[in-house]
């Protein structure tokens, strides 16, 4: 109720209500303030019921204000958190990819382009050096680093660490899409998949290698990113501008990332479809 507290001044640069004593008197009367350039303003709201009234409706907008930055907040967290998920899914991918093409008699010149190794001889890993080292090249998988040079080659009867890394990181990346864009409805989840399934026999149908499969999956995660920041900047009408401006990078960064996994895809299959893509790789 109405008391003899101190002016509240602005937190996260928001109004504040506060009851104030003017003088000798006895009543107080109810203002507004805010914080211009690091010094408090204060602006006459009233005193007595009208006022009293004013300052509830302030507190219930406050509390709604708070909710709504916690929900904001965990909702950036998620994303963030399947974000740096992807970027190990596709590093994981990566590596499976290098091995698979050195396996096939290609190298990639200057991390650029690929090219078949003169007279038709199998390349060596290319992310091995000459003196047995490495490149440098490395990910870190489900909280461990993978060496590239410790990836095995060529082995399509026992998959190597990266592929089996980048399968279980693919699948945790599109239940995590999916249960974010589906909440808690079983229905939209199961439409979800439903409609990934036919998305991938249709890309699946130009090719079905292991490492296409890994590459078409990975564009299927990233066309997820790009659906969830998509519906979240659609329904920033109310949102502060930090989530605005939040969602609005992340959907340049899942475009980028679309395009990037859609011409890998293209890359491959043109290797592929130059040295006997029809096995298994």
């Amino acid at each position: 109720m109405i008391g003899t507290a101190q002016p509240v001044y602005i937190e996260h640069k928001e109004d504040t209500m506060s009851w104030q004593k003017r003088g000798a008197g006895k009543y107080l009367y109810l203002y507004r303030g805010r914080n211009a350039n690091g010094h408090p303003l204060y602006s006459y709201i009233g005193t007595g019921v009208a006022a009293t009234v004013g300052e509830l409706l302030e507190v219930e907008n406050r509390v709604k204000r708070i909710e709504r930055r916690d929900r904001e907040r965990n909702q950036r967290e998620q994303v963030k958190e399947l974000f740096n998920l992807g970027r190990q899914m596709s590093a994981a991918i990566a590596i499976e990819v290098q091995s698979e093409m050195a396996s096939r008699g290609f190298h990639q010149h200057a991390r650029g382009e690929w090219r078949r190794a003169r007279g038709g001889r199998i390349a060596t890993n290319p992310l091995v050096t000459k003196n047995g080292g490495h490149n440098g090249f490395s990910v870190q998988v489900e909280g461990r680093m993978i060496d590239a040079c410790q990836v095995p080659i060529g082995d399509a009867e026992h998959p190597s660490t990266a592929r089996a890394d980048a399968i279980q990181l693919t699948r945790r990346a599109l239940d995590g899409w999916i249960a974010l864009l589906a909440g808690n409805d079983q229905q939209a989840a199961a439409g979800l998949r439903r409609d990934l399934q036919i998305a991938r026999r249709r890309f699946l149908a130009e090719g079905n290698s292991n490492v296409e499969r890994l590459l078409v999956d990975r564009i299927l995660v990233c066309r997820l990113q790009v659906d969830y920041c998509d519906l979240a900047i659609a329904a920033t009408a109310d949102a502060t501008p930090k989530q605005v401006k939040f969602f609005n990078r992340r959907l340049n960064a899942a475009d980028w990332r679309l395009v990037v996994a859609v011409k890998n895809l293209v890359t491959v299959r043109g290797l592929l479809s130059r040295g006997g893509g029809g096995e298994k790789l």
